[in-house]
């Protein structure tokens, strides 16, 4: 059994400039010495990947640039298919893993033959903060989703036929749950190695999140059927996490308005007492007065 085996870390490249640079260092810091890093440029418009990482010595990078832009899913399939390695780890080209990802993940993959992929809790970061540890049973798993990131052995991406193309959306998503439906499983390491950075949310985010429930009622019907009551709960669930969490901060807000509401009067009975000082603080007191803000549910 080989205990060192070539690991391929997939990555697909879409308009991420910003960012790339970070994920393809996270990449270069890796404890575990035998990685090579397949980049995919999906045709992006403007700084190219291979113009970002010129100037970088790594003799593990290969940057492949497709001619057309054809989404994530067929950038993971082009890396896949390039790559050498018997393990695979898709990373987002605006996410991190910690040094040592791979130097935890890889001896517990190789040590059962049964386990279709490992993966590890997760900090999501950017938007909002959380630690996250994502469940390997099904009913969380379509409620919830699983991680991004994941070390997986590259039959599990012969077994399901890599990723589907057609879907614009929630592509690793969707292939969590068809590993489910051949029969393999996965394992959680109890370590905090990958990092998710969450784009602020807006209307857009919205509507791909209803496309991506969408789709899987489409690709995944009878299974969504079977598990039915389980999903509704688990979506309850989430529910009421965000009221409390949305509560958290309401609180917060409250808080900083009352002490936001104190210093604006202080500064107009001081400020009264020089001269012309009411008209110079009169815009910038205004800008400071905090914007009401929506009640949650029961408070």
């Amino acid at each position: 059994m080989v205990t060192s085996p070539l690991v391929s870390v997939i990555m697909p490249y879409y308009e991420q400039s910003e960012f790339v640079l970070d994920a393809v260092r996270s990449v270069e810091s890796q404890t575990y010495a035998n990685v090579e890093l397949i980049l995919v440029d999906d045709c992006s418009p403007h700084t190219s990947a291979a113009e970002l990482l010129e100037w970088r010595q790594m003799s593990n990078l290969r940057i492949i640039r497709h001619t057309e832009n054809k989404g994530a899913a067929a950038a993971r399939n082009t890396a896949v298919r390039n790559a050498l390695g018997d393990f695979i780890l898709p990373l987002d080209a605006d996410d991190m893993i910690s040094s040592k990802y791979l130097e935890a993940t890889v001896p517990a993959l190789v040590a059962s033959q049964e386990l279709g992929g490992v993966y590890t809790q997760v900090q999501r970061f950017g938007d909002f903060e959380q630690v996250w540890a994502p469940e390997c049973v099904m009913p969380r798993h379509l409620s919830w989703g699983g991680p991004n990131t994941f070390l997986y052995r590259r039959a599990v991406f012969d077994s399901v036929g890599g990723y589907k193309e057609h879907l614009r959306f929630a592509e690793a998503f969707d292939f969590w749950i068809s590993a489910f439906e051949q029969g393999w499983s996965f394992r959680r390491v109890e370590e905090i190695l990958f990092f998710r950075r969450l784009q602020p949310a807006g209307k857009s985010n919205r509507k791909d999140w209803v496309e991506v429930m969408r789709n899987l009622l489409r690709e995944h019907k009878q299974l969504c059927v079977a598990y039915a009551e389980d999903l509704l709960v688990a979506e309850i669930e989430k529910y009421w996490l965000e009221v409390d969490r949305y509560r958290v901060l309401y609180d917060q807000y409250q808080e900083l308005a009352g002490v936001a509401e104190t210093y604006r009067d202080l500064y107009k009975e001081y400020g009264a007492a020089t001269a012309g000082t009411e008209e110079c603080l009169a815009k910038p007191l205004a800008a400071a007065r905090p914007r009401p803000m929506l009640t949650p549910p029961g408070v």
